[in-house]
């Protein structure tokens, strides 16, 4: 996923809802960032990203995190994680930097507690920060309205959530390719992945119905994994995670038409 600037109201919620997709990438070019424009009626988009060197691995930490990686170039860049509460919303902010300077943009950016995002470019190459708030599992920002005031972004159900104490899992990985960016997916998505050997296996995924829970059933190369909608997994070499878009857009189009000072500052 990309990163986002913040320093207007409009970007932020720009940068929460890509927040949401959970794995889209920012080295995603050409044919796999142009699969967002296709197939506008189905109803998920398919994440999937090849990764490579893993920095951190399930790491727990709470009110704050910081560590340095050294990227395959010698570089070595310093990523800070800190909860907080922006904009009415629980995020997680993000600081990625190079000797104090900021890489792939001037300001920034925020991650939702439970999801993925990557930032990075070509020339200074990319990195997958991703998340697990673990006092919350499988919580999602919805809309909650406000007595006489605009509806606010807001965590799990709803309550009071402590930015300072909340636990947290972290993981970070070298981004090698961007296979799919918001490949359509309406009852199966399928793809083939070449390995290092020159070997190529299958991937999968296919949504299924459990209790009242959609979830999405992921064969990679015959290794089975199932997940929810909007939660990111590691398979072998691979994050994939699916978004359900629909449902997204059309509730960050109600929260930007009953809040207007905050989408159009």
């Amino acid at each position: 996923m990309q990163r986002y600037v913040s320093r207007r109201g409009s970007a932020f919620v720009a940068g929460i809802l890509i927040g949401l997709l959970a794995a889209a990438s920012a080295s995603a070019a050409g044919p796999a960032a142009s699969q967002l424009m296709n197939d506008p009626d189905a109803p998920y988009r398919v994440f999937v990203t090849k990764i490579g060197k893993t920095f951190v691995k399930d790491h727990a930490f709470v009110g704050r995190f910081a560590t340095t990686v050294s990227m395959p170039d010698g570089t070595r860049r310093t990523i800070e994680l800190v909860p907080t509460i922006h904009d009415g919303g629980f995020v997680v902010k993000l600081d990625d930097t190079v000797h104090g300077k900021h890489v792939g943009s001037n300001g920034n950016s925020y991650m939702t507690p439970n999801g993925s995002t990557t930032n990075g470019t070509s020339a200074t190459g990319t990195l997958m920060v991703q998340l697990r708030d673990l006092d919350h599992p499988g919580a999602r920002m919805h809309l909650a309205p406000q007595a006489g005031s605009p509806p606010q972004l807001v965590w799990g159900n709803g309550g009071k959530v402590d930015p300072a104490t909340t636990h947290f899992q972290v993981s970070i990985y070298q981004v090698v390719k961007t296979i799919a960016f918001g490949a359509p997916l309406t009852n199966e998505y399928s793809t083939m992945v070449a390995d290092a050997d020159g070997s190529r296996r299958s991937l999968a995924v296919t949504p299924e119905q459990r209790d009242g829970q959609t979830l999405m059933r992921i064969d990679d190369g015959g290794r089975i994994t199932e997940v929810p909608v909007g939660e990111s997994v590691v398979t072998g070499n691979l994050v994939v995670s699916v978004a359900d878009m629909q449902q997204m857009l059309a509730a960050f189009g109600k929260y930007c038409a009953e809040a207007d000072s905050r989408c159009n500052k």
